[in-house]
Protein backbone atom coordinates (compact mmCIF):
# COMPACT_ATOMS: atom_id res chain seq x y z
CA UNK A 1 0.00 0.00 0.00
CA UNK A 2 2.80 2.39 0.86
CA UNK A 3 4.26 1.82 -2.59
CA UNK A 4 0.99 3.05 -4.03
CA UNK A 5 1.12 6.17 -1.88
CA UNK A 6 -1.55 4.93 0.52
CA UNK A 7 -1.05 5.10 4.27
CA UNK A 8 -1.95 2.64 6.98
CA UNK A 9 -4.84 4.64 8.44
CA UNK A 10 -8.47 3.32 8.40
CA UNK A 11 -9.61 5.82 5.75
CA UNK A 12 -6.87 4.78 3.32
CA UNK A 13 -7.62 1.10 3.80
CA UNK A 14 -11.36 1.66 3.38
CA UNK A 15 -10.83 3.70 0.21
CA UNK A 16 -8.70 0.98 -1.35
CA UNK A 17 -11.13 -1.77 -0.32
CA UNK A 18 -14.00 0.18 -1.82
CA UNK A 19 -12.05 0.70 -5.06
CA UNK A 20 -11.21 -2.99 -5.36
CA UNK A 21 -14.75 -4.20 -4.69
CA UNK A 22 -16.18 -1.68 -7.13
CA UNK A 23 -13.96 -3.25 -9.79
CA UNK A 24 -15.00 -6.70 -8.46
CA UNK A 25 -11.43 -7.47 -7.44
CA UNK A 26 -12.59 -9.33 -4.36
CA UNK A 27 -9.35 -11.20 -3.74
CA UNK A 28 -7.35 -7.97 -3.53
CA UNK A 29 -9.98 -6.45 -1.25
CA UNK A 30 -9.91 -9.49 1.03
CA UNK A 31 -6.10 -9.30 1.18
CA UNK A 32 -6.32 -5.68 2.33
CA UNK A 33 -8.85 -6.58 5.04
CA UNK A 34 -6.59 -9.33 6.33
CA UNK A 35 -3.62 -6.94 6.26
CA UNK A 36 -5.54 -4.25 8.13
CA UNK A 37 -6.64 -6.69 10.82
CA UNK A 38 -3.10 -8.10 11.19
CA UNK A 39 -1.82 -4.56 11.73
CA UNK A 40 -4.61 -3.85 14.25
CA UNK A 41 -6.04 -1.15 12.02
CA UNK A 42 -9.71 -0.68 12.78
CA UNK A 43 -11.49 0.03 9.52
CA UNK A 44 -14.34 2.49 9.47
CA UNK A 45 -17.91 1.32 8.95
CA UNK A 46 -17.77 2.01 5.19
CA UNK A 47 -14.84 -0.38 4.84
CA UNK A 48 -16.54 -3.11 6.81
CA UNK A 49 -19.81 -2.64 4.91
CA UNK A 50 -17.93 -2.85 1.64
CA UNK A 51 -16.09 -6.07 2.39
CA UNK A 52 -19.08 -7.70 4.10
CA UNK A 53 -21.17 -7.03 1.02
CA UNK A 54 -18.46 -8.27 -1.34
CA UNK A 55 -18.11 -11.50 0.65
CA UNK A 56 -21.88 -11.98 0.57
CA UNK A 57 -22.25 -11.36 -3.16
CA UNK A 58 -19.36 -13.70 -3.97
CA UNK A 59 -21.02 -16.48 -1.96
CA UNK A 60 -18.67 -16.34 1.04
CA UNK A 61 -21.41 -16.14 3.65
CA UNK A 62 -19.30 -17.44 6.56
CA UNK A 63 -16.64 -14.83 5.92
CA UNK A 64 -19.34 -12.13 5.82
CA UNK A 65 -20.59 -13.31 9.23
CA UNK A 66 -17.04 -13.00 10.59
CA UNK A 67 -16.79 -9.42 9.33
CA UNK A 68 -20.02 -8.51 11.10
CA UNK A 69 -18.54 -10.02 14.24
CA UNK A 70 -15.56 -7.68 13.86
CA UNK A 71 -17.92 -4.70 13.75
CA UNK A 72 -19.39 -5.86 17.05
CA UNK A 73 -16.00 -6.66 18.53
CA UNK A 74 -14.54 -3.21 17.81
CA UNK A 75 -17.68 -1.39 18.95
CA UNK A 76 -18.23 0.35 15.62
CA UNK A 77 -21.63 2.00 15.22
CA UNK A 78 -23.56 0.21 12.44
CA UNK A 79 -25.50 2.13 9.80
CA UNK A 80 -28.74 1.28 8.06
CA UNK A 81 -26.70 -0.26 5.25
CA UNK A 82 -24.80 -2.37 7.79
CA UNK A 83 -28.04 -3.77 9.19
CA UNK A 84 -29.51 -4.39 5.73
CA UNK A 85 -26.43 -6.33 4.59
CA UNK A 86 -26.19 -8.24 7.88
CA UNK A 87 -29.85 -9.31 7.73
CA UNK A 88 -29.26 -10.67 4.23
CA UNK A 89 -26.08 -12.41 5.35
CA UNK A 90 -27.67 -14.18 8.32
CA UNK A 91 -30.73 -15.10 6.24
CA UNK A 92 -28.46 -16.72 3.66
CA UNK A 93 -26.54 -18.46 6.45
CA UNK A 94 -29.77 -20.03 7.70
CA UNK A 95 -29.70 -18.12 10.99
CA UNK A 96 -33.14 -16.56 10.60
CA UNK A 97 -33.48 -15.96 14.32
CA UNK A 98 -30.37 -13.75 14.29
CA UNK A 99 -31.68 -11.88 11.24
CA UNK A 100 -34.95 -11.16 13.06
CA UNK A 101 -33.08 -9.99 16.17
CA UNK A 102 -31.00 -7.61 14.05
CA UNK A 103 -34.11 -6.10 12.52
CA UNK A 104 -35.63 -5.54 15.94
CA UNK A 105 -32.34 -3.93 17.00
CA UNK A 106 -32.48 -1.70 13.93
CA UNK A 107 -35.99 -0.54 14.80
CA UNK A 108 -34.96 0.20 18.38
CA UNK A 109 -31.87 2.15 17.26
CA UNK A 110 -33.86 5.07 15.94
CA UNK A 111 -32.28 4.79 12.48
CA UNK A 112 -34.92 5.56 9.81
CA UNK A 113 -35.78 2.29 8.05
CA UNK A 114 -36.23 2.48 4.28
CA UNK A 115 -38.29 0.27 2.00
CA UNK A 116 -35.32 -1.87 0.98
CA UNK A 117 -34.59 -2.87 4.58
CA UNK A 118 -38.28 -3.60 5.18
CA UNK A 119 -38.47 -5.67 2.01
CA UNK A 120 -35.47 -7.72 3.08
CA UNK A 121 -37.09 -8.35 6.45
CA UNK A 122 -40.36 -9.38 4.80
CA UNK A 123 -38.32 -11.91 2.82
CA UNK A 124 -36.60 -13.13 5.99
CA UNK A 125 -39.88 -13.54 7.86
CA UNK A 126 -41.32 -15.37 4.85
CA UNK A 127 -38.33 -17.69 4.68
CA UNK A 128 -38.79 -18.43 8.40
CA UNK A 129 -42.46 -19.29 7.82
CA UNK A 130 -43.61 -16.26 9.81
CA UNK A 131 -45.94 -14.87 7.16
CA UNK A 132 -48.03 -13.01 9.77
CA UNK A 133 -45.02 -10.88 10.75
CA UNK A 134 -44.16 -10.42 7.08
CA UNK A 135 -47.71 -9.21 6.41
CA UNK A 136 -47.60 -6.89 9.42
CA UNK A 137 -44.44 -5.23 8.11
CA UNK A 138 -45.86 -5.06 4.56
CA UNK A 139 -49.13 -3.49 5.73
CA UNK A 140 -47.22 -0.84 7.70
CA UNK A 141 -45.37 0.06 4.55
CA UNK A 142 -48.62 0.34 2.61
CA UNK A 143 -50.15 2.46 5.38
CA UNK A 144 -47.28 4.95 5.02
CA UNK A 145 -48.88 6.12 1.79
CA UNK A 146 -45.80 5.74 -0.39
CA UNK A 147 -45.98 3.76 -3.61
CA UNK A 148 -44.20 0.49 -3.04
CA UNK A 149 -41.71 -1.00 -5.47
CA UNK A 150 -42.79 -4.11 -7.34
CA UNK A 151 -40.01 -6.01 -5.58
CA UNK A 152 -41.68 -5.40 -2.22
CA UNK A 153 -45.00 -6.70 -3.55
CA UNK A 154 -43.29 -9.79 -4.94
CA UNK A 155 -41.48 -10.37 -1.66
CA UNK A 156 -44.76 -10.42 0.26
CA UNK A 157 -46.33 -12.61 -2.41
CA UNK A 158 -43.43 -15.03 -2.04
CA UNK A 159 -43.91 -15.11 1.75
CA UNK A 160 -47.56 -16.10 1.33
CA UNK A 161 -46.61 -18.70 -1.28
CA UNK A 162 -43.98 -20.30 0.96
CA UNK A 163 -46.53 -20.61 3.75
CA UNK A 164 -49.18 -22.13 1.46
CA UNK A 165 -51.53 -19.18 2.02
CA UNK A 166 -53.04 -19.32 -1.46
CA UNK A 167 -56.06 -17.14 -0.66
CA UNK A 168 -53.88 -14.30 0.61
CA UNK A 169 -51.45 -14.77 -2.28
CA UNK A 170 -54.26 -14.71 -4.83
CA UNK A 171 -55.78 -11.58 -3.27
CA UNK A 172 -52.44 -9.77 -3.19
CA UNK A 173 -51.76 -10.76 -6.79
CA UNK A 174 -55.07 -9.21 -7.87
CA UNK A 175 -54.45 -6.07 -5.83
CA UNK A 176 -51.15 -5.53 -7.64
CA UNK A 177 -52.93 -5.13 -10.98
CA UNK A 178 -55.72 -3.03 -9.50
CA UNK A 179 -53.22 -0.60 -7.98
CA UNK A 180 -51.17 -0.21 -11.14
CA UNK A 181 -48.37 -2.63 -10.25
CA UNK A 182 -48.45 -5.13 -13.14
CA UNK A 183 -47.26 -8.61 -12.10
CA UNK A 184 -44.05 -9.84 -13.68
CA UNK A 185 -42.47 -13.27 -14.09
CA UNK A 186 -41.44 -13.39 -10.42
CA UNK A 187 -45.03 -12.56 -9.37
CA UNK A 188 -46.44 -15.42 -11.43
CA UNK A 189 -43.81 -17.83 -10.13
CA UNK A 190 -44.84 -17.04 -6.53
CA UNK A 191 -48.48 -17.45 -7.47
CA UNK A 192 -47.74 -20.86 -8.96
CA UNK A 193 -45.85 -21.83 -5.82
CA UNK A 194 -48.88 -20.86 -3.75
CA UNK A 195 -51.13 -22.94 -5.99
CA UNK A 196 -48.74 -25.87 -5.72
CA UNK A 197 -48.81 -25.69 -1.93
CA UNK A 198 -52.60 -25.74 -1.85
CA UNK A 199 -54.61 -28.92 -2.29
CA UNK A 200 -57.56 -26.76 -3.35
CA UNK A 201 -56.02 -24.44 -5.93
CA UNK A 202 -53.35 -26.63 -7.50
CA UNK A 203 -55.60 -27.44 -10.46
CA UNK A 204 -55.64 -23.74 -11.39
CA UNK A 205 -51.93 -23.79 -12.20
CA UNK A 206 -52.43 -25.22 -15.69
CA UNK A 207 -53.84 -21.97 -17.08
CA UNK A 208 -51.10 -19.70 -15.72
CA UNK A 209 -48.59 -19.95 -18.63
CA UNK A 210 -51.33 -18.95 -21.09
CA UNK A 211 -52.31 -16.06 -18.84
CA UNK A 212 -48.70 -14.92 -18.73
CA UNK A 213 -48.39 -14.92 -22.51
CA UNK A 214 -51.64 -12.94 -22.73
CA UNK A 215 -49.99 -10.31 -20.49
CA UNK A 216 -46.93 -10.19 -22.72
CA UNK A 217 -44.74 -12.26 -20.39
CA UNK A 218 -42.77 -15.36 -21.30
CA UNK A 219 -43.02 -18.36 -18.98
CA UNK A 220 -39.73 -20.20 -18.54
CA UNK A 221 -38.66 -23.58 -17.20
CA UNK A 222 -39.33 -22.50 -13.59
CA UNK A 223 -42.96 -21.69 -14.32
CA UNK A 224 -43.60 -24.93 -16.20
CA UNK A 225 -41.92 -26.94 -13.45
CA UNK A 226 -44.14 -25.27 -10.86
CA UNK A 227 -47.20 -26.08 -12.99
CA UNK A 228 -46.15 -29.74 -13.29
CA UNK A 229 -45.58 -29.97 -9.54
CA UNK A 230 -48.99 -28.46 -8.77
CA UNK A 231 -50.75 -30.81 -11.20
CA UNK A 232 -48.97 -33.74 -9.62
CA UNK A 233 -50.28 -32.72 -6.23
CA UNK A 234 -53.76 -32.64 -7.74
CA UNK A 235 -53.25 -36.24 -8.98
CA UNK A 236 -53.54 -34.96 -12.55
CA UNK A 237 -50.73 -37.14 -13.88
CA UNK A 238 -51.87 -37.16 -17.50
CA UNK A 239 -52.22 -33.38 -17.53
CA UNK A 240 -48.78 -32.94 -15.96
CA UNK A 241 -47.33 -35.23 -18.63
CA UNK A 242 -49.05 -33.26 -21.39
CA UNK A 243 -47.77 -29.93 -20.02
CA UNK A 244 -44.25 -31.37 -19.98
CA UNK A 245 -44.61 -32.56 -23.58
CA UNK A 246 -45.96 -29.17 -24.73
CA UNK A 247 -43.14 -27.38 -22.93
CA UNK A 248 -40.53 -29.43 -24.78
CA UNK A 249 -42.13 -29.83 -28.20
CA UNK A 250 -44.35 -26.77 -28.59
CA UNK A 251 -42.43 -24.11 -26.67
CA UNK A 252 -38.93 -25.53 -27.24
CA UNK A 253 -37.98 -25.22 -23.57
CA UNK A 254 -35.36 -27.73 -22.47
CA UNK A 255 -36.13 -29.38 -19.12
CA UNK A 256 -33.53 -28.96 -16.39
CA UNK A 257 -32.65 -31.27 -13.49
CA UNK A 258 -35.38 -29.84 -11.25
CA UNK A 259 -38.04 -30.38 -13.90
CA UNK A 260 -36.91 -33.95 -14.54
CA UNK A 261 -36.95 -34.78 -10.85
CA UNK A 262 -40.36 -33.18 -10.35
CA UNK A 263 -41.98 -35.30 -13.05
CA UNK A 264 -40.11 -38.44 -11.98
CA UNK A 265 -41.37 -37.99 -8.41
CA UNK A 266 -44.91 -37.77 -9.73
CA UNK A 267 -44.51 -41.02 -11.66
CA UNK A 268 -42.98 -42.72 -8.61
CA UNK A 269 -45.69 -41.44 -6.28
CA UNK A 270 -48.51 -42.71 -8.49
CA UNK A 271 -46.74 -45.91 -9.61
CA UNK A 272 -46.74 -44.93 -13.29
CA UNK A 273 -44.07 -47.40 -14.37
CA UNK A 274 -44.32 -47.01 -18.15
CA UNK A 275 -44.23 -43.20 -18.09
CA UNK A 276 -41.45 -43.22 -15.52
CA UNK A 277 -39.36 -45.68 -17.50
CA UNK A 278 -39.76 -43.61 -20.68
CA UNK A 279 -38.76 -40.41 -18.86
CA UNK A 280 -35.76 -42.09 -17.24
CA UNK A 281 -34.57 -43.35 -20.63
CA UNK A 282 -35.01 -39.85 -22.05
CA UNK A 283 -32.94 -38.34 -19.25
CA UNK A 284 -30.20 -40.96 -19.68
CA UNK A 285 -29.98 -40.27 -23.40
CA UNK A 286 -29.64 -36.55 -22.69
CA UNK A 287 -26.74 -37.28 -20.34
CA UNK A 288 -28.47 -35.58 -17.39
CA UNK A 289 -29.19 -38.64 -15.24
CA UNK A 290 -27.67 -37.74 -11.88
CA UNK A 291 -27.79 -39.58 -8.57
CA UNK A 292 -31.23 -38.30 -7.61
CA UNK A 293 -32.77 -39.40 -10.90
CA UNK A 294 -31.22 -42.86 -10.52
CA UNK A 295 -32.52 -43.07 -6.98
CA UNK A 296 -36.03 -42.19 -8.15
CA UNK A 297 -35.82 -44.83 -10.87
CA UNK A 298 -34.73 -47.44 -8.31
CA UNK A 299 -37.66 -46.45 -6.08
CA UNK A 300 -40.00 -46.75 -9.05
CA UNK A 301 -38.91 -50.31 -9.80
CA UNK A 302 -38.97 -51.26 -6.13
CA UNK A 303 -42.54 -50.00 -5.85
CA UNK A 304 -43.48 -52.16 -8.82
CA UNK A 305 -41.62 -55.10 -7.16
CA UNK A 306 -39.23 -55.41 -10.09
CA UNK A 307 -36.16 -56.00 -7.92
CA UNK A 308 -34.13 -57.37 -10.79
CA UNK A 309 -34.35 -54.10 -12.70
CA UNK A 310 -33.79 -52.11 -9.51
CA UNK A 311 -30.67 -54.16 -8.82
CA UNK A 312 -29.35 -53.44 -12.31
CA UNK A 313 -29.77 -49.72 -11.77
CA UNK A 314 -28.04 -49.96 -8.40
CA UNK A 315 -25.05 -51.49 -10.15
CA UNK A 316 -25.04 -48.64 -12.67
CA UNK A 317 -25.16 -46.15 -9.82
CA UNK A 318 -22.13 -47.74 -8.18
CA UNK A 319 -20.23 -47.61 -11.46
CA UNK A 320 -21.05 -43.91 -11.77
CA UNK A 321 -19.81 -43.23 -8.24
CA UNK A 322 -23.17 -43.00 -6.44
CA UNK A 323 -24.13 -45.05 -3.41
CA UNK A 324 -27.75 -45.88 -2.64
CA UNK A 325 -27.93 -45.83 1.14
CA UNK A 326 -31.34 -47.43 1.30
CA UNK A 327 -30.78 -50.94 2.67
CA UNK A 328 -31.86 -52.53 -0.57
CA UNK A 329 -32.76 -56.11 0.29
CA UNK A 330 -35.08 -58.66 -1.25
CA UNK A 331 -38.59 -58.18 0.04
CA UNK A 332 -37.82 -54.87 1.73
CA UNK A 333 -38.62 -51.57 0.05
CA UNK A 334 -37.56 -48.12 1.07
CA UNK A 335 -39.45 -44.92 0.43
CA UNK A 336 -37.97 -42.02 -1.49
CA UNK A 337 -37.61 -39.76 1.57
CA UNK A 338 -35.54 -42.29 3.49
CA UNK A 339 -32.74 -42.48 0.93
CA UNK A 340 -29.57 -40.43 0.71
CA UNK A 341 -27.18 -40.43 -2.22
CA UNK A 342 -23.46 -40.13 -1.68
CA UNK A 343 -20.41 -40.13 -3.85
CA UNK A 344 -17.96 -42.93 -3.15
CA UNK A 345 -15.38 -41.99 -0.54
CA UNK A 346 -17.19 -39.03 0.99
CA UNK A 347 -20.30 -37.01 1.60
CA UNK A 348 -22.85 -35.74 -0.89
CA UNK A 349 -21.15 -35.14 -4.22
CA UNK A 350 -22.92 -31.89 -4.93
CA UNK A 351 -25.98 -29.99 -3.79
CA UNK A 352 -27.53 -30.91 -7.13
CA UNK A 353 -27.04 -34.61 -6.29
CA UNK A 354 -29.02 -34.47 -3.08
CA UNK A 355 -32.78 -35.03 -2.80
CA UNK A 356 -34.57 -31.70 -2.44
CA UNK A 357 -36.12 -32.74 0.86
CA UNK A 358 -32.67 -33.33 2.37
CA UNK A 359 -30.74 -30.32 1.10
CA UNK A 360 -30.72 -26.98 2.81
CA UNK A 361 -31.33 -24.35 0.23
CA UNK A 362 -29.20 -21.24 0.26
CA UNK A 363 -30.49 -19.99 -3.05
CA UNK A 364 -31.73 -16.42 -2.90
CA UNK A 365 -34.83 -15.50 -4.80
CA UNK A 366 -35.02 -13.28 -7.85
CA UNK A 367 -36.50 -10.63 -5.58
CA UNK A 368 -33.37 -10.51 -3.43
CA UNK A 369 -31.08 -10.59 -6.43
CA UNK A 370 -32.72 -7.53 -7.96
CA UNK A 371 -32.32 -5.56 -4.74
CA UNK A 372 -28.62 -6.42 -4.60
CA UNK A 373 -27.93 -5.13 -8.08
CA UNK A 374 -26.69 -1.58 -7.84
CA UNK A 375 -26.90 -1.34 -4.05
CA UNK A 376 -25.07 1.71 -2.66
CA UNK A 377 -21.97 1.11 -0.60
Amino acid sequence: MCELGVGHDPVSYSSMIHAYTKERKFREAETLVEKALSENVNLDIVGYNTIMKSYFESGKVKEAVVIFGKIREFGIMPTLHTYTIAIRVFSAAGDLEKACVLYEELQASGIPVDEKACSQMIYTYGKAGQFQKAAERFNKLRASGSKLHKITWNTMLDAYARAGQFEEADLLFRQMSELGVPPDEASYLSLLTAYGNSAIMCKEAESVPSQMRHEGLTPDIRHFTAVIKALGRASMVETATRVYSEMVNLHAIKPDATCHRTLMRIFVRYSRLEEGRALFDEIKVSGKADGVVYKLAVDMYLNSKDEEKAGGLLKEMEELGYHYNGRFQSGRHRTESSVRIWRKGGGPADVRDRPSDLKRSSKRTLVSQVWRKGDPI
